[in-house]
């Protein structure tokens, strides 16, 4: 993206979006500018403190001041996107009752 190259990819659906890319303070601001330029241009809002910031193999306080940096949540490895849970053991069981009981429901 732009001059500085930022290589970031993306995962979406709706209302959920995944940005994928090395973990940087460079790629931080160009994500931060990206959600900037989303609201300028849709003249929508993005709700930062909806959202979450995670990363895999990366210090603690690294990930703290990086989802500082973009005002939002720290992401903790288990998760829910698209209303599957991602980080879970799928070996057990009990992993799987959630959504065992939301298809139970209909």
């Amino acid at each position: 993206m732009g001059n500085e190259n930022c290589e970031i990819s993306l995962f979406q659906y709706v209302d959920d979006t995944i940005f994928v890319g090395e973990v940087s303070v460079k790629n931080v601001f160009c994500l931060k500018a990206i959600l900037r330029l989303f609201e300028l241009i849709s003249e929508l809002r993005v709700n930062f403190h909806k959202n979450s910031f995670g990363a895999i193999g990366v210090e603690v306080g690294v990930v703290e001041r990086y989802a500082s940096m973009l005002n939002c949540e720290i992401l903790s490895i288990a998760f829910i996107y698209f209303r599957l849970p991602i980080g879970i053991n799928p070996r057990r069981i009990e992993s799987w009752q959630p959504l065992v009981h939301k298809f139970e429901k209909r």
